[in-house]
Protein backbone atom coordinates (compact mmCIF):
# COMPACT_ATOMS: atom_id res chain seq x y z
CA UNK A 1 0.00 0.00 0.00
CA UNK A 2 1.43 3.36 -1.04
CA UNK A 3 2.18 5.84 1.70
CA UNK A 4 0.29 9.11 1.35
CA UNK A 5 1.76 12.55 1.84
CA UNK A 6 0.18 15.99 2.20
CA UNK A 7 2.12 17.90 -0.47
CA UNK A 8 0.15 19.20 -3.44
CA UNK A 9 2.55 21.87 -4.65
CA UNK A 10 3.38 21.94 -8.34
CA UNK A 11 0.53 19.66 -9.37
CA UNK A 12 -1.83 20.81 -12.12
CA UNK A 13 -4.84 19.39 -10.31
CA UNK A 14 -3.93 20.99 -6.97
CA UNK A 15 -6.39 23.96 -7.04
CA UNK A 16 -9.42 21.69 -7.08
CA UNK A 17 -7.93 19.10 -4.71
CA UNK A 18 -6.47 21.38 -2.05
CA UNK A 19 -9.86 22.55 -0.78
CA UNK A 20 -10.50 19.15 0.81
CA UNK A 21 -9.06 19.70 4.27
CA UNK A 22 -10.36 17.80 7.30
CA UNK A 23 -13.07 20.36 8.05
CA UNK A 24 -14.41 20.33 4.48
CA UNK A 25 -14.46 16.52 4.50
CA UNK A 26 -16.41 16.63 7.77
CA UNK A 27 -19.26 18.62 6.18
CA UNK A 28 -18.87 17.40 2.59
CA UNK A 29 -21.57 14.73 2.67
CA UNK A 30 -24.17 17.16 3.99
CA UNK A 31 -23.20 20.20 1.96
CA UNK A 32 -22.06 18.74 -1.37
CA UNK A 33 -23.86 15.41 -1.58
CA UNK A 34 -27.15 16.34 0.07
CA UNK A 35 -27.74 20.07 -0.35
CA UNK A 36 -25.80 20.96 -3.51
CA UNK A 37 -26.67 17.93 -5.61
CA UNK A 38 -30.38 18.21 -4.79
CA UNK A 39 -31.07 21.94 -4.62
CA UNK A 40 -28.38 23.47 -6.84
CA UNK A 41 -27.34 20.85 -9.42
CA UNK A 42 -30.75 19.09 -9.32
CA UNK A 43 -29.23 15.61 -9.62
CA UNK A 44 -29.68 13.92 -6.27
CA UNK A 45 -26.73 11.91 -4.97
CA UNK A 46 -29.00 9.47 -3.15
CA UNK A 47 -31.78 8.91 -5.68
CA UNK A 48 -29.92 9.36 -9.00
CA UNK A 49 -26.14 9.14 -8.71
CA UNK A 50 -25.86 6.35 -6.12
CA UNK A 51 -28.08 3.92 -8.09
CA UNK A 52 -26.00 4.80 -11.16
CA UNK A 53 -22.81 4.01 -9.22
CA UNK A 54 -24.17 0.73 -7.88
CA UNK A 55 -25.23 -0.45 -11.32
CA UNK A 56 -21.73 -0.08 -12.80
CA UNK A 57 -19.20 -0.69 -10.02
CA UNK A 58 -17.46 -4.08 -10.09
CA UNK A 59 -15.50 -6.08 -7.54
CA UNK A 60 -12.14 -5.12 -9.07
CA UNK A 61 -12.57 -1.36 -8.98
CA UNK A 62 -10.47 1.80 -9.32
CA UNK A 63 -12.07 4.85 -7.67
CA UNK A 64 -10.52 8.13 -8.85
CA UNK A 65 -11.31 11.29 -6.88
CA UNK A 66 -12.60 9.47 -3.83
CA UNK A 67 -14.00 12.41 -1.85
CA UNK A 68 -15.16 10.99 1.48
CA UNK A 69 -15.80 7.47 0.22
CA UNK A 70 -19.58 7.95 0.43
CA UNK A 71 -20.35 6.21 -2.85
CA UNK A 72 -18.11 3.26 -2.03
CA UNK A 73 -19.59 2.93 1.45
CA UNK A 74 -23.09 2.65 0.00
CA UNK A 75 -22.12 0.63 -3.08
CA UNK A 76 -23.15 -2.79 -1.73
CA UNK A 77 -19.78 -4.20 -2.75
CA UNK A 78 -18.72 -7.23 -0.68
CA UNK A 79 -16.19 -6.65 2.07
CA UNK A 80 -13.52 -8.57 0.18
CA UNK A 81 -13.87 -6.57 -3.06
CA UNK A 82 -10.59 -5.43 -4.60
CA UNK A 83 -10.70 -1.62 -4.41
CA UNK A 84 -7.96 0.80 -5.37
CA UNK A 85 -8.25 4.45 -4.35
CA UNK A 86 -6.69 7.28 -6.36
CA UNK A 87 -6.65 10.91 -5.26
CA UNK A 88 -4.20 13.78 -5.19
CA UNK A 89 -5.27 14.73 -1.67
CA UNK A 90 -4.03 12.48 1.14
CA UNK A 91 -6.90 13.64 3.39
CA UNK A 92 -9.42 12.09 1.02
CA UNK A 93 -7.54 8.80 0.84
CA UNK A 94 -7.26 8.50 4.62
CA UNK A 95 -10.90 9.52 5.14
CA UNK A 96 -12.11 6.89 2.69
CA UNK A 97 -9.97 4.09 4.13
CA UNK A 98 -11.24 4.92 7.59
CA UNK A 99 -14.85 5.14 6.47
CA UNK A 100 -14.72 1.76 4.76
CA UNK A 101 -12.78 0.26 7.67
CA UNK A 102 -10.36 -1.11 5.10
CA UNK A 103 -6.82 -0.08 6.12
CA UNK A 104 -5.53 -2.64 3.62
CA UNK A 105 -6.88 -0.75 0.59
CA UNK A 106 -4.39 0.08 -2.14
CA UNK A 107 -3.93 3.84 -2.43
CA UNK A 108 -2.42 5.89 -5.24
CA UNK A 109 -1.72 9.51 -4.37
CA UNK A 110 -1.55 10.91 -7.86
CA UNK A 111 -2.55 13.82 -10.06
CA UNK A 112 -4.84 12.25 -12.65
CA UNK A 113 -3.70 14.87 -15.17
CA UNK A 114 -0.35 13.03 -15.21
CA UNK A 115 0.09 9.54 -16.70
CA UNK A 116 -0.31 6.70 -14.23
CA UNK A 117 2.80 4.97 -12.89
CA UNK A 118 3.67 1.77 -14.75
CA UNK A 119 2.68 -0.44 -11.83
CA UNK A 120 -0.98 0.62 -11.98
CA UNK A 121 -2.81 -2.36 -13.44
CA UNK A 122 -6.20 -2.96 -15.04
CA UNK A 123 -9.68 -2.96 -13.56
CA UNK A 124 -13.20 -4.16 -14.26
CA UNK A 125 -14.60 -0.74 -13.41
CA UNK A 126 -13.15 2.75 -13.07
CA UNK A 127 -15.17 5.64 -11.62
CA UNK A 128 -14.79 9.41 -11.86
CA UNK A 129 -17.51 10.70 -9.56
CA UNK A 130 -17.74 14.50 -9.38
CA UNK A 131 -14.10 14.76 -10.42
CA UNK A 132 -13.82 16.18 -13.92
CA UNK A 133 -15.45 19.50 -13.03
CA UNK A 134 -12.78 19.98 -10.34
CA UNK A 135 -9.94 19.69 -12.85
CA UNK A 136 -8.54 22.88 -14.40
CA UNK A 137 -9.51 23.91 -17.95
CA UNK A 138 -9.44 23.53 -20.85
CA UNK A 139 -11.87 20.66 -21.34
CA UNK A 140 -9.40 19.00 -23.72
CA UNK A 141 -7.14 18.20 -20.73
CA UNK A 142 -10.01 16.29 -19.13
CA UNK A 143 -10.49 14.48 -22.40
CA UNK A 144 -6.89 13.28 -22.17
CA UNK A 145 -7.74 11.70 -18.82
CA UNK A 146 -10.68 9.83 -20.32
CA UNK A 147 -8.48 8.63 -23.17
CA UNK A 148 -5.64 7.57 -20.88
CA UNK A 149 -7.87 5.42 -18.70
CA UNK A 150 -8.88 3.08 -21.50
CA UNK A 151 -5.56 1.27 -21.18
CA UNK A 152 -6.46 0.44 -17.57
CA UNK A 153 -9.79 -1.23 -18.35
CA UNK A 154 -9.99 -5.01 -18.51
CA UNK A 155 -11.96 -6.63 -21.37
CA UNK A 156 -15.64 -6.14 -20.62
CA UNK A 157 -14.85 -3.36 -18.15
CA UNK A 158 -16.62 -0.02 -17.79
CA UNK A 159 -15.46 3.55 -17.21
CA UNK A 160 -18.19 5.65 -15.63
CA UNK A 161 -18.73 8.87 -13.76
CA UNK A 162 -20.57 12.13 -13.40
CA UNK A 163 -19.54 15.76 -13.77
CA UNK A 164 -21.22 19.15 -13.50
CA UNK A 165 -21.41 20.90 -16.85
CA UNK A 166 -20.56 24.53 -17.64
CA UNK A 167 -22.58 27.70 -17.86
CA UNK A 168 -24.06 27.05 -21.29
CA UNK A 169 -24.59 23.30 -20.98
CA UNK A 170 -26.99 21.10 -19.11
CA UNK A 171 -30.15 22.53 -17.64
CA UNK A 172 -28.65 25.39 -15.67
CA UNK A 173 -30.69 27.67 -13.46
CA UNK A 174 -29.94 31.12 -12.05
CA UNK A 175 -28.79 29.46 -8.82
CA UNK A 176 -26.57 26.87 -10.50
CA UNK A 177 -24.94 29.53 -12.69
CA UNK A 178 -24.14 31.65 -9.63
CA UNK A 179 -22.70 28.61 -7.87
CA UNK A 180 -20.59 27.72 -10.92
CA UNK A 181 -19.20 31.22 -11.22
CA UNK A 182 -18.32 31.36 -7.53
CA UNK A 183 -16.65 27.93 -7.46
CA UNK A 184 -14.64 28.68 -10.59
CA UNK A 185 -13.56 32.07 -9.29
CA UNK A 186 -12.25 30.40 -6.12
CA UNK A 187 -10.48 27.69 -8.12
CA UNK A 188 -12.57 24.88 -6.63
CA UNK A 189 -13.95 24.06 -10.08
CA UNK A 190 -12.63 24.52 -13.60
CA UNK A 191 -15.68 23.78 -15.71
CA UNK A 192 -17.23 27.04 -16.91
CA UNK A 193 -16.88 25.97 -20.55
CA UNK A 194 -17.35 22.20 -20.17
CA UNK A 195 -20.00 20.83 -22.53
CA UNK A 196 -21.73 17.51 -23.07
CA UNK A 197 -20.60 17.60 -26.70
CA UNK A 198 -16.97 17.96 -25.69
CA UNK A 199 -17.08 14.91 -23.44
CA UNK A 200 -19.09 12.81 -25.90
CA UNK A 201 -16.65 13.59 -28.70
CA UNK A 202 -13.59 12.39 -26.80
CA UNK A 203 -15.37 9.36 -25.39
CA UNK A 204 -16.53 8.23 -28.83
CA UNK A 205 -13.01 8.65 -30.18
CA UNK A 206 -11.71 6.26 -27.54
CA UNK A 207 -14.56 3.84 -26.78
CA UNK A 208 -16.97 1.95 -29.01
CA UNK A 209 -19.84 1.89 -26.52
CA UNK A 210 -20.68 5.28 -24.98
CA UNK A 211 -23.78 6.38 -23.10
CA UNK A 212 -24.56 9.79 -21.59
CA UNK A 213 -27.48 11.29 -19.71
CA UNK A 214 -28.02 14.82 -18.39
CA UNK A 215 -29.91 15.26 -15.13
CA UNK A 216 -30.18 18.87 -14.07
CA UNK A 217 -26.69 20.37 -14.36
CA UNK A 218 -24.96 16.99 -14.26
CA UNK A 219 -23.69 14.70 -17.00
CA UNK A 220 -23.63 10.98 -16.21
CA UNK A 221 -21.56 8.87 -18.60
CA UNK A 222 -20.41 5.32 -19.26
CA UNK A 223 -17.81 4.06 -21.72
CA UNK A 224 -16.97 0.47 -22.69
CA UNK A 225 -14.99 -1.41 -25.32
CA UNK A 226 -11.89 0.81 -25.69
CA UNK A 227 -10.54 1.65 -29.13
CA UNK A 228 -6.85 0.81 -28.86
Amino acid sequence: MAKTKPLLEGKAGAPGASVYNNFVLLVYDYLALRFMTFFVWRCSASSVILPFFRSHVRQNHLDIGVGTGWFLQHSHLPSDASITLCDLNANCLEKTKSRLNRPDLDCIQHDILDPFPQEVGTFDSISLMHLLHCLPPPQARKGQVLAMLKSHLRPGGVLFGCTILGLNSGNQTWLSRRALQSANLKGHMGNLNDTEEGFVEVLRKNYNDVSTTIVGSTLLFTARDPIM
